[in-house]
């Protein structure tokens, strides 16, 4: 009984935490600098890893899509803005993430 407890307490402050996070990336701004320091590291792992990335947009108009995407990084976002941005840039790479 007393483990079936346990697991029930154990249950619920997780969940919560995970509520506590969701609520921080909706909430909590990150400055400009650093999204676009994000955004340089999101596009170097996407041409490393991905061997398949210019099969539907040319690597200049991808590369102009992401410097596209950091001039309109001009002020604090939060983690859920910037990535509705990086969504717009990758569905021309016709990618779901």
């Amino acid at each position: 009984m007393n483990y079936f407890i346990s697991v029930i307490c154990l249950l619920l402050l997780s969940t919560n935490s995970k509520a506590q996070y969701l609520d921080e990336m909706s909430v909590k701004l990150h400055q400009p600098a650093d999204l676009k320091k994000d955004v340089y590291v999101v596009q170097n792992i996407l041409e490393k890893e991905n061997p398949n990335l210019y099969l539907y947009i040319s690597k200049k108009d991808l590369n102009h899509k992401f410097d596209s995407l950091r001039t309109t990084i001009n002020q604090p976002l939060t983690s859920i803005s910037l990535y509705v941005k990086l969504l717009s840039v990758i569905s021309y790479m016709g990618m779901v993430i």
